[in-house]
């Protein structure tokens, strides 16, 4: 979090970002907020389709998310 505040176009900042965020995920598959982060990494990476299957995938484990449903429905304008 912290590199991405000084490198956020750095590409290497941002695959190991992903990397930590696949890691968690692998340890806690069913946990919304790993891929909430993962989401957040991919969209970062402007790679938009990927963040919104992360997104809808944190809402299969908790249909309630608030952080999940706000992020999808910016994605529109944060893809713009």
């Amino acid at each position: 979090g912290e590199a991405l505040k000084y490198k956020s176009d750095d590409r290497d900042v941002l695959e190991a970002l992903k990397t930590g965020w696949e890691e968690a995920l692998r340890e806690n598959p069913q946990a919304p907020e790993n891929h909430i982060g993962l989401g957040q990494a991919y969209q970062y990476m402007n790679d938009f389709g990927m963040a919104r299957a992360e997104y809808q995938q944190a809402l299969v484990f908790d249909k309630n998310n608030a952080i999940a449903k706000k992020l999808l429905a910016d994605l529109g304008q944060a893809q713009r």
